[in-house]
C-alpha cells in the first residue's frame, strides 16, 4: 500500500470536511417531495427492448416497418449505434466484452428499423455474434423472445400451468417470475407478431438449427410441463390463464423496465383489450423511465426511489446529519415489499432515528422472511442481503445476540464465507460489497472483532487493496466466481473501508489510504465521480450505474472512520 500522504491529525481534519461536504451534497439531491431518485443507467442498451416493444405493439402492415413514432425510433438507433464496441459487439457493463444476447437482440432490434445489413456496424455485429457461438447459444430469454416474433423455433417453453402446482413459479426467484409468468401468457396465447417482410436472422444461425427442448424453472415437473406445454389441455389451461393473469394484477411491476414490458406485451396479447385502463396505467409507468426531448433520448431500467431515499437517509444519519422530516415521511407513507429485504433492511436503518410504528413492522417482517438456511434472500439466500438484514435488526430492530433469527443468520454467514476469506454479493459488484455488508451484520450481532472470520475477512480486503489506495472490482467477477480487480471507484473503496472498520481496524495503512483516496478524489461540489457499473440487477446479464451508490456510501465511510478516530467502536452487540 502507499504510505499516507497526510498526518494523521490531518486525514482526520480532512475526512471530517469530507463527510461535511459530502452530506451537504447529498442533501442537495433531494427532490421537492423529499424523495431521493439518482440517475440509474444499465450496463446494455435499453433502447432497444423499446424498439422491439415499439414493432410489438405496432406490427408492419406488410413491406417495411412504420413506426407511429420514427423519431424516438431514430434516437433510440443512435444510442445503440454508439454503444457497439470496436469488435461489433454489445457490451452489459462498461469496459466489458462484448455479450452474446445483448448483441443478438441489438442485431434483431437494429435490422427490424430499418438499418442495413450491409452497413459497417451491421456486419461488425454479425461477425461477432457467429464469433460467439451463434443464435442458438443464446439464453432461454432470448429464444423466447425471437419466437415471439416468428423469429426461432422450438423455444423454450413457460406452460402456464405451473402457476397450479405447488412450488411451481414460487420456486422461482422473484425477478425470474416478474417475466416468466407474462411469458408464460405470451406462449400459451400462440400469437406471434409480424416482422418486415423478408426478415429473418439466418445470418446468425452459424449453421446450426434452432431447437430447445427447454422448460423454464419447471424442474422436477419439467417433463409433465413438456406435455402441457405440446398437448395443453383446454379447462386446466384457461384456468391457468386466469390464474396467470390474477398475478400479474396482484403484483404490478412497478420497477423494472424489462418486467413492464412483458407485462404489457401479455395484456396485449391475451389478458386486456388494446386502451385498458390497467395497459394504460403500465404505459404511463414505462413512459415514465423515459427520456426524450426530441435530441436525445435515454431510459432508466427502473425507478429507485426507495432504495435511493433510504441509502441517503441511512448515511445521512451514519453521519449525524439531521435527517429532513418530509423526506422521513416520504419513506414511511412507502410499503414494504416481501420480496425484498434488502430494500426492507435499509428503510429499516434509515428510520433508526425516527419514532415510526413502521419500525417493527419491518423488524417482524424480516424475522417472518428468514430463509430455513438462516440467510436472507434476494433470488436465494445471500451474504450481502444477510448481513445488511441482521445490521437492521441488532441496530435498528434492538433484537439481541442471542435472539434465533440472529443465530441464524450469523451461522450463515460463517458457513457462505469463500475459501479466501470473502464472501459473495448479489446486488453489488461483488465480493468487494459482500464482504462490506457480511462485516457489518457480524460486527452488529456482537461477533467478536478476533474471531477467525473477521479477520480473515478483513485480510481479504486488504489483500485486493489497488496501488492507488482505493478499490475497485470488475462485473467479471461473476463469470468465473472469483473476485476480478478493476480500477478504484468511490463506491467500492467505501465498502471496503467500511467493511473494515467494522471488523475492527480502525487505523491500518489500508484504511488509512482508502480515506485518502475518497477525500482525494472528491469533487469541489462534495460528490464523487463514478460512471461505471457497481450495482448488479441479474448476474452475468445486467449490471446499473446507480448515482446514488458513489454519493451515498462514501459518506458511510467517512462517518465510520470519524466514529473510529472520535474512539468510538462499530455498532455490534455483545455475544
Amino acid at each position: 500500500m502507499i504510505p499516507g500522504a497526510h498526518s494523521a491529525e490531518a486525514l482526520v481534519a480532512g475526512a471530517a470536511e469530507a463527510t461535511r461536504r459530502a452530506a451537504e451534497y447529498l442533501l442537495s439531491l433531494r427532490g421537492p417531495d423529499g424523495a431521493w431518485e439518482c440517475p440509474i443507467t444499465a450496463g446494455a442498451p435499453l433502447e432497444t427492448d423499446l424498439i422491439l416493444l415499439e414493432l410489438w405493439r405496432h406490427p408492419p402492415q406488410g413491406g417495411a416497418w412504420t413506426p407511429p413514432n420514427p423519431g424516438r425510433i431514430e434516437r433510440a438507433i443512435r444510442n445503440v449505434l454508439a454503444r457497439h464496441l470496436p469488435d461489433g459487439g454489445i457490451a452489459i457493463y462498461p469496459h466489458g466484452p462484448a455479450e452474446l444476447n445483448a448483441t443478438v437482440k441489438a442485431y434483431f432490434a437494429l435490422k427490424a428499423a430499418g438499418v442495413p445489413g450491409e452497413s459497417t456496424a451491421m456486419r461488425a455485429a454479425c461477425e461477432c455474434v457467429l464469433r460467439l457461438g451463434g443464435l442458438h447459444r443464446t439464453s432461454a430469454w432470448v429464444k423466447i423472445e425471437l419466437g415471439l416474433f416468428g423469429l426461432y423455433d422450438d423455444y423454450p417453453a413457460v406452460p402456464p400451468e405451473m402457476i397450479l402446482l405447488p412450488g411451481g413459479f414460487d420456486s422461482m426467484p422473484y425477478w425470474m417470475r416478474m417475466r416468466a409468468i407474462p411469458l408464460a401468457v405470451l406462449t400459451a396465447s400462440k400469437q406471434s407478431r409480424r416482422v418486415p417482410d423478408g426478415f429473418n436472422l439466418r445470418e446468425l444461425a452459424a449453421g446450426h438449427e434452432s431447437g430447445s427442448e427447454q422448460v423454464i424453472g419447471a424442474g422436477r415437473f419439467a417433463p409433465l410441463m413438456r406435455l402441457a406445454g405440446r398437448y395443453p389441455i383446454q379447462p386446466i389451461r384457461a384456468r391457468a390463464l386466469r390464474e396467470c393473469g390474477r398475478w400479474m394484477a396482484e403484483h404490478r411491476p412497478d420497477e423494472s423496465y424489462t418486467a413492464m414490458r412483458y407485462a404489457l406485451m401479455a395484456m396485449d396479447a391475451a389478458i386486456y383489450p388494446r386502451g385498458h385502463a390497467d395497459s394504460r396505467e403500465l404505459e404511463e409507468q414505462i413512459e415514465r423511465l423515459v427520456t426524450d426531448d426530441g435530441e436525445r433520448l435515454s431510459l432508466r431500467p427502473c425507478r429507485a426511489e426507495v432504495l435511493d431515499t433510504a441509502l441517503a437517509l441511512f448515511a445521512l444519519g451514519e453521519a449525524g446529519t439531521e435527517a429532513p422530516e418530509c423526506s422521513v415521511e416520504w419513506l414511511m407513507a412507502q410499503d414494504a415489499s416481501p420480496e425484498s429485504a434488502d430494500v426492507t433492511a435499509l428503510e429499516l436503518l434509515a428510520l433508526m432515528h425516527s419514532a415510526s410504528s413502521k419500525r417493527q413492522d419491518a423488524v417482524a417482517l424480516l424475522v417472518r422472511t428468514q430463509a430455513k438456511d438462516g440467510g436472507w434472500p434476494a433470488d436465494e439466500s445471500c451474504p450481502d442481503t444477510t448481513g445488511r438484514v441482521l445490521e437492521a435488526l441488532c441496530r435498528a430492530g434492538k433484537l439481541p445476540p442471542d435472539h434465533s433469527a440472529v443465530r441464524r443468520g450469523v451461522d450463515y454467514l460463517l458457513r457462505s464465507q469463500e475459501l479466501d476469506g470473502s464472501w459473495s454479493g448479489r446486488w453489488g459488484v461483488s465480493y468487494v460489497y459482500g464482504a462490506f455488508l457480511a462485516l457489518r451484520g457480524l460486527a452488529a450481532a456482537g461477533v467478536d472483532e478476533r474471531e477467525a472470520c473477521v479477520l480473515r475477512g478483513g485480510e481479504w480486503l486488504r489483500s485486493v487493496q489497488n496501488p492507488d489506495g482505493g478499490w475497485g472490482e470488475s462485473c467479471a467477477s461473476y463469470d468465473g466466481h472469483g473476485f476480478v480487480a478493476a480500477p478504484s471507484t468511490a463506491s467500492q473503496t467505501a465498502w471496503a473501508v467500511a467493511g473494515l472498520i467494522a471488523g475492527g481496524d480502525m487505523d491500518s495503512m489500508s484504511v488509512r489510504s482508502g480515506i485518502e483516496w475518497l477525500a482525494g478524489r472528491q469533487r469541489a461540489g462534495g460528490g464523487w465521480d463514478e460512471d461505471v457499473a457497481t450495482a448488479t440487477e441479474i448476474p452475468r446479464e445486467q449490471y446499473l450505474a446507480r448515482h446514488s451508490y458513489g454519493q451515498a456510501y462514501p459518506l458511510v465511510a467517512l462517518a465510520a472512520y470519524n466514529q473510529a478516530c472520535r474512539g468510538g467502536a462499530p455498532a455490534r452487540s455483545s455475544r
